[in-house]
């Protein structure tokens, strides 16, 4: 099973190691090309954040890539949520990339709860599948 987004839950759902490329239409809200897109996965059951990407927002869309690398150690196990927020006026780095660590950057979470974010174990499908 690959990658898959549930458009009336909003549920995430990704085998373990896997791949997906997100793609982010956003409206309202005051949001402008040159701010980025911070999106986090919350491992509910440890209370972390387990993984954090940022993209910026160019004609009014965003691209979050989560690699192999972003989802090999999280495990089906456990529960994780997702949410997005913004960053205005991010910086950059040498690739344009934006960066969000200072206490210059406001960032603003767009939803107040966590959506779910399902981990499969690679090949089989999870209890709810």
């Amino acid at each position: 099973m690959a990658y898959s987004y549930d458009e009336s839950t909003h549920k995430i759902t990704i085998p373990r190691g896997d791949t997906a490329t997100i793609h982010l239409t956003i409206t309202g809200g005051g949001v402008t090309d040159g701010d980025a897109v911070l999106f986090r996965v919350r491992n509910r059951s440890k209370g972390e954040w387990t993984v954090s990407k940022l993209a910026m927002v160019t004609d009014g869309s965003a691209t979050i890539r989560l690699t192999s690398e972003d989802t090999r150690l999280l495990s089906p196990r456990y529960r994780y949520g997702w949410t997005i927020g913004v960053v205005t006026d991010p910086d950059t780095d040498e690739n344009g990339e934006p960066i969000a660590n200072d206490a210059t950057d406001n960032v603003l979470t767009a939803y107040n709860q966590l959506m779910t974010f399902a981990v499969t174990e690679s090949g089989v499908l999870g209890k709810d599948e």
